[in-house]
C-alpha cells in the first residue's frame, strides 16, 4: 500500500496511533483536509510528532522500526515500554531524558550522528549491552544507571 511517498506492507504494523481524519472533528477542525481531500503529508507529519512525544511511552510494543531519519524523541518517548528493539534515525542528536528508561532492550545501536545522552536515557534497561560512538561528547552520569553491562565506547573514527 502506498501513502504519499512511502510503500507498506500491509502484514505490518506502522502506525501505532489514532489520528482523527473526519472535517467536523471537534480535535482537529478538519486541518488534515484541504479541497475536501486528505492533505497525507500532514497526517503523516502529525503521526511523527505522536511519535516524538511519547506515542509509545508505557506501551507493550516490542519493537520499532523508524522510517524517518530526521525523527526526533522528546523525554520519555518510550518510557516503561516493553520496547526490545529499535532502529534509531541515522541523524538523531540526543537521547533525551528517560527516553528508554525501563525498556526492555537488548541491544541497540547509537547512530554517529547523537552527541549527546541526557538522565535516565537508557536508566534501568537491565540487559542492554550497547556500544557508544566516539562523538559523543556528554553522557549524563544517570544514563546508564542500573544498566547491567557497562557500555562499551566505540574505537571506530
Amino acid at each position: 500500500m502506498r501513502i504519499g511517498n512511502k510503500e507498506f506492507a500491509r502484514d505490518k504494523t506502522y502506525i501505532m496511533a489514532i489520528v482523527n481524519l473526519t472535517p467536523d472533528s471537534f480535535y482537529d477542525g478538519g486541518r488534515f483536509f484541504s479541497d475536501k481531500d486528505i492533505n497525507i503529508d500532514k497526517v503523516l507529519y502529525s503521526v511523527e510528532k505522536l511519535i516524538e512525544e511519547g506515542a509509545f511511552s508505557s506501551s507493550s510494543v516490542k519493537n520499532v522500526k523508524i522510517l524517518n531519519d530526521d525523527l526526533i524523541f522528546e523525554k520519555e518517548a518510550f518510557y516503561q515500554s516493553s520496547l526490545e528493539s529499535i532502529n534509531l534515525p541515522a541523524n538523531l542528536k540526543v537521547i533525551p531524558t528517560s527516553c528508554f528508561n525501563c525498556c526492555q532492550l537488548k541491544s541497540i545501536v547509537i547512530p554517529e550522528s547523537v552527541t549527546r545522552i541526557e538522565k535516565w536515557g537508557f536508566g534501568f534497561c537491565r540487559s542492554l549491552d550497547t556500544v557508544i560512538p566516539k562523538n559523543v561528547s556528554e553522557i549524563d552520569i544517570s544514563a546508564f544507571f542500573g544498566v547491567t553491562t557497562a557500555p562499551k565506547v566505540s574505537e571506530d573514527n
